[in-house]
């Protein structure tokens, strides 16, 4: 979903993990150079160790649990309002991720000061991620350090933070998408038309996929 009218309803914006980690590969390039090295999902991979981008900060969700801070099991409605003749409510629920950042180098002590760079780096700019629509960032621990075997022979230091990132994920709801939806499953007779372009299904899910 990616209705114009969610920024109205919420004092800061709105990110889930995928808007939060790219907000902090933007930030990187402006903060530390373009050329800095990469932060990307996937760890290092491939067939020449001479081929691999140094420095590199890989992530991954390790968990997400409903957020504690909030005693309500399901999404709370915070908005109702009409669009044209539409019905249309929006639900709030938030989330706490842990999420793994991972530093390779090409020494141990390289590492370690790329990790402690990004830590003071996500502490400059948390409010800023605060005022994108992340909830909060909570730093967790530091796992232990790792010499990981990439590219056969290659061996890479490897050293992981940990981070508790608080999300809020928005839903909204539009009356004639579900009766649409629901009226489209219990008919039976073989006789309505399909519905040209994308099935109503897919209008449903593309209104309430998460931001």
């Amino acid at each position: 979903m990616n209705s114009p009218l969610l920024k109205t309803y919420t004092s800061k914006g709105n990110l889930d993990l995928d808007g939060f980690t790219n907000a902090v590969s933007s930030l990187l390039k402006r903060a530390w150079g373009e050329d800095w090295g990469e932060l990307v999902h996937d760890e290092p991979t491939g067939n020449d160790p001479d081929k691999v981008t140094l420095p590199k900060i890989t992530y991954d969700s390790n968990s997400r649990v409903r957020s504690k801070t909030h005693k309500a099991l399901d999404p709370i409605k915070f908005n109702q309002f009409r669009e044209g003749n539409e019905s249309v409510e929006l639900y709030r629920m938030w989330f706490d991720v842990l999420v793994d950042f991972k530093f390779y180098h090409a020494t141990n002590r390289e590492a370690r000061l790329l990790l402690e760079e990004f830590e003071d780096f996500i502490f400059t700019y948390k409010d800023h991620f605060r005022d994108l629509g992340v909830s909060d960032i909570i730093w967790e621990e530091e796992l232990p350090p790792q010499v990981v075997s990439r590219f056969g022979a290659k061996m890479l230091p490897e050293r992981t933070l940990r981070y508790l990132v608080r999300i809020e994920r928005i839903t909204e709801l539009r009356s004639k998408i579900i009766s649409d939806v629901i009226t489209d499953v219990k008919s039976s007779d073989g006789t309505s038309s399909k519905p040209q372009g994308k099935t109503l299904m897919e209008n449903y899910r593309e209104l309430n996929r998460k931001l």
